[in-house]
Parts: C-alpha cells; structure tokens; sequence
C-alpha cells in the first residue's frame, strides 16, 4: 500500500528554523494539526523545501516581553538530560520533566490597548462593492500590521484602535489584481477588531517547552518518537531518491538533537493534558482528533492508520494540538468566543501572496481568504 505522510510536523523543525506554522486562535475548541508544528516533510510529490520560521515578541504575567521572546527561539535542548531505563508508560510525567507554570501566560493585550504598525490583531472582516458581498471577501484571521499582506491601504486604517472597535476599511484592489468583479475595484470592509495578540498558542506552547527541564527522557516515548522520525525520514529519502543521511543532512537535522527535542515537546504535552485531567477519552481531544486526521485528508483514525500514516504521529499532533488549547484556555483574560455568522473561506484563487517578483498582482488577507 502506498504510504502517505501529509506534512509530519515536527516541533523540531520550528525551533531550529525550518519550518512555519502557526495554530488558530479563532475559536478555542478549534484546534492545529499539521499547523501545530512545524512541517518537516511530505511524502507524495510536493514541495519538500522547508519554510523559515521566527518567533515574534511575547508577553507573560511574570516575566518580560524579552525574557519570553528569548525563551521561545531558544533551541529546546537546553539541558544535558540523558536516556532514562524508566519508561512512561510505568511512570509519572513528573518523573522527568520539571513543567513549567503555564497558566495565566499573557497572550493578549488589554482591552484599553491601541493598536500601532507591528502589532498582530485578531480580525473579523466582511467585505462588499457597491453594497454586495462579493466571493472570499469575509474571514476571521491574524494580520500584522504594516505586513503587507492584504491590499494596499487595509492595515494601515487599523492602526489607533482598540479590542472591540468596528472600523468601516476602504480599499480599492489593483487594476491588475488578477480577479474580473475586482480589479480596480473600491470595497468597503466592515472590520471587527476582536483583540491584540502579544503571544500566539503556538508561541505560548513553545515557550512552555523552552522554559521546561528534563530530567531524563523516558525510554519508551523517546524509542517511539526516533523509529517515527526514521520511518518518516527514510520514507522521504526514497520519495526524492536520497539517502537518509542526505534528508538529514538538507534540513540540517542531527538525528540525536531532533529526536530529543520531538520527545521533550510530546511529553510537556501530555503532562499538560495530564495536569489538567484530560484523557483521549474526553470530547475536548476528540475533537482535536477530528481537526488532525480532517487537515491529514482523513475521517477516521482507522482510515489514517490503514493509509499507513503512523499512529505515533496522530497521537504526536492530537496532543500537542489539545496542550495548545488548554494554555490558550488556562491564559490571563481569556474570554470565550462567541460564534461569528461570518464564515472563513479556507482557500481561494485569489488568496495568495504574490511578491513582485512573481506579479503585479496584490493579496488582501494572504492566508485566508479574498479580501485575500
């Protein structure tokens, strides 16, 4: 049966700077999955070049924004921790690893902060021409201002705002921006600022594991996470007619460093699941579940595992994804979201980022949708 490993992500790859990713905090029962972490590879024929990645500034209840911005580009391996004869299994987390505290992480600015160029802002937007809603033009997304990423002149109107304040953007799109109904085009985007990110799940996630101390590496997570890491790199060298040493040697991995930084990252995971009492039984990670194996291509974990994507590598994800949530949840100020009536358009032809050297063409959001 033909393998397919869909993007194995590898929280490695982050810290080292290989890949990006980032996870939603749309909603906070929504989950990552291969956007969890940061992708290492693909099996079928795709783009197997990584992606660079960086940190941006974070905030904590007790530590500084630099102290927390330095914690979170930090290599994982911070320690000289060795193989433990212990396994998991039989043992507590806190047999080997000193968590942490990852409640009450600042993930947001407060309410009365405003807005300003570099900030990154969480945004509801619903755009119209001529009083109609045209195709792609609504979505809830990160942006940073002063980015580029959306059309020329968006970001700049969302500068000097605050959390909550509803801003009337107008923008007119490129003549040449590539779609008929909106070359040339001026639209209005009735925009919802819904809040100030100091710290993404994912960042908070990272610094979690950073600023967390292994006291040794239990024998059997650590086993599982080295024959995944082989069986994945292995499966690439053969995609792309390489050696296993050639795949290593092109990311810049060191077999020993990744797998030990992979295992840190799983098992600061769990002992967050564990800590706050959530089992693989419970709707919260089923959920999770659901949104890995769904961005995989899959309806079922069956499904998953008969395609022969390794069931260490579901787990890998669901659990990262379900630790993410709960730091997102556990942070200072959290509040639930309520639901939003505007729908997120997930891809769209005209949704891509185009530099100038590729076109004239320009992007409103450039990861979400077409205001894209």
């Amino acid at each position: 049966m033909k393998k397919k490993f869909l993007a194995l992500a590898l929280l490695g790859c982050l810290v080292l700077g290989g890949c990006g990713g980032t996870a939603s905090s749309n909603t906070s029962s929504q989950t990552s999955s291969s956007a969890t972490t940061s992708s290492a590879t693909e099996s079928t024929a795709t783009d197997s070049s990584a992606v660079d990645s960086s940190a941006t500034d974070s905030s904590t209840a007790e530590q500084s924004e630099e102290d927390a911005k330095k914690a979170m580009t930090t290599s994982l391996l911070d320690d000289e921790a060795e193989i433990s004869d212990l396994n998991l299994a039989a043992n507590d987390w806190s047999t080997f690893v000193d968590l942490t505290e990852y409640k009450g992480l600042v993930l947001r600015a407060p309410e009365d902060a405003v807005t300003k160029l570099g900030d990154t802002v969480n945004i509801t937007f619903v755009g119209s021409i001529d009083g109609e809603e045209f195709d792609g033009g609504s979505g809830t997304t990160d942006l940073e201002l002063g980015s580029g990423s959306f059309i020329e002149g968006f970001e700049d109107q969302l500068v000097g705002h605050k959390a909550g304040d509803v801003v009337d953007v107008v923008a007119t799109f490129p003549e040449n921006y590539g779609v008929d109904n909106l070359n040339g085009k001026e639209a209005h985007f009735n925009t919802t600022i819904n809040y100030i990110e100091y710290m993404s799940p994912t960042q908070a996630f990272l610094y979690t594991v950073n600023t967390s101390k292994m006291k040794s590496y239990p024998a059997d997570l650590h086993q599982t996470m080295l024959e995944l890491l082989r069986e994945v790199f292995t499966h690439t060298a053969e995609t792309y007619s390489m050696t296993y040493s050639e795949v290593l040697d092109a990311y810049g991995y060191e077999e020993d460093i990744i797998t030990r930084e992979d295992t840190k990252a799983w098992i600061v995971a769990q002992a967050i699941m564990k800590s706050e009492g959530v089992t693989r039984d419970d709707d919260f990670y089923k959920e999770a579940l659901a949104t890995v194996l769904s961005v995989n291509g899959y309806e079922s974990k069956e499904d998953a595992i008969a395609a022969d994507m390794p069931e260490a590598y579901i787990d890998y994800q669901t659990d990262i994804a379900v630790a993410m949530n709960l730091i997102e949840r556990l942070s200072e100020g959290y509040v639930e979201p309520t639901p939003t009536p505007v729908e997120t358009i997930e891809e769209s032809s005209v949704a891509e980022t185009v530099t100038a050297n590729e076109s004239a063409a320009e992007s409103v959001p450039a990861n979400e949708s077409a205001a894209e």
